[in-house]
C-alpha cells in the first residue's frame, strides 16, 4: 500500500441516483438538485450545479433507490474536485446508519 494515500474507513460504492442538498452560507439557504457519484456507510460525493461553500451548513434529503421513505441527513464537505463535493455524514441515527449500511452491501 503506497503510503502517500489515504486510509478511508468504509468501502466506496458507485452511484447514480438524485440527492436535495439544502445549504446555508452567509446568512443565505440555497436547495439544489444534485446527482450521487460515490456512497459509503460513512457519506457520499455528489455532483453539484452550482457552488456549495466549504463552510456551509448541509442537510441532505435522501431516498435511496428502492426505498420510499426519505432521510434527512447532516453533512459536511470534505473535499471537492470541480463541481464534485465529498461529504461527510453527521452523526446518524442507528436507523439512518443501518439503512445505509445495507444499502451499501447490496450494492456488492
Amino acid at each position: 500500500m503506497d503510503s502517500t494515500q489515504p486510509v478511508r474507513r468504509f468501502r466506496r460504492y458507485r452511484t447514480d441516483f438524485r440527492v436535495k442538498v439544502h445549504f446555508t452560507a452567509a446568512g443565505q439557504t440555497q436547495s439544489i438538485i444534485a446527482r450521487t457519484y460515490e456512497m459509503s456507510p460513512g457519506g457520499l460525493s455528489v455532483y453539484a450545479p452550482t457552488e456549495i461553500p466549504a463552510d456551509a451548513e448541509i442537510k441532505l434529503d435522501l431516498t435511496l433507490p428502492g426505498d420510499h421513505q426519505t432521510m434527512h441527513l447532516g453533512a459536511e464537505v470534505r473535499n471537492r474536485i470541480g463541481f464534485r463535493y465529498g461529504m461527510e455524514f453527521q452523526p446518524l441515527t442507528r436507523e439512518q446508519e443501518n439503512r445505509i449500511r445495507s444499502f451499501c452491501s447490496d450494492l456488492t
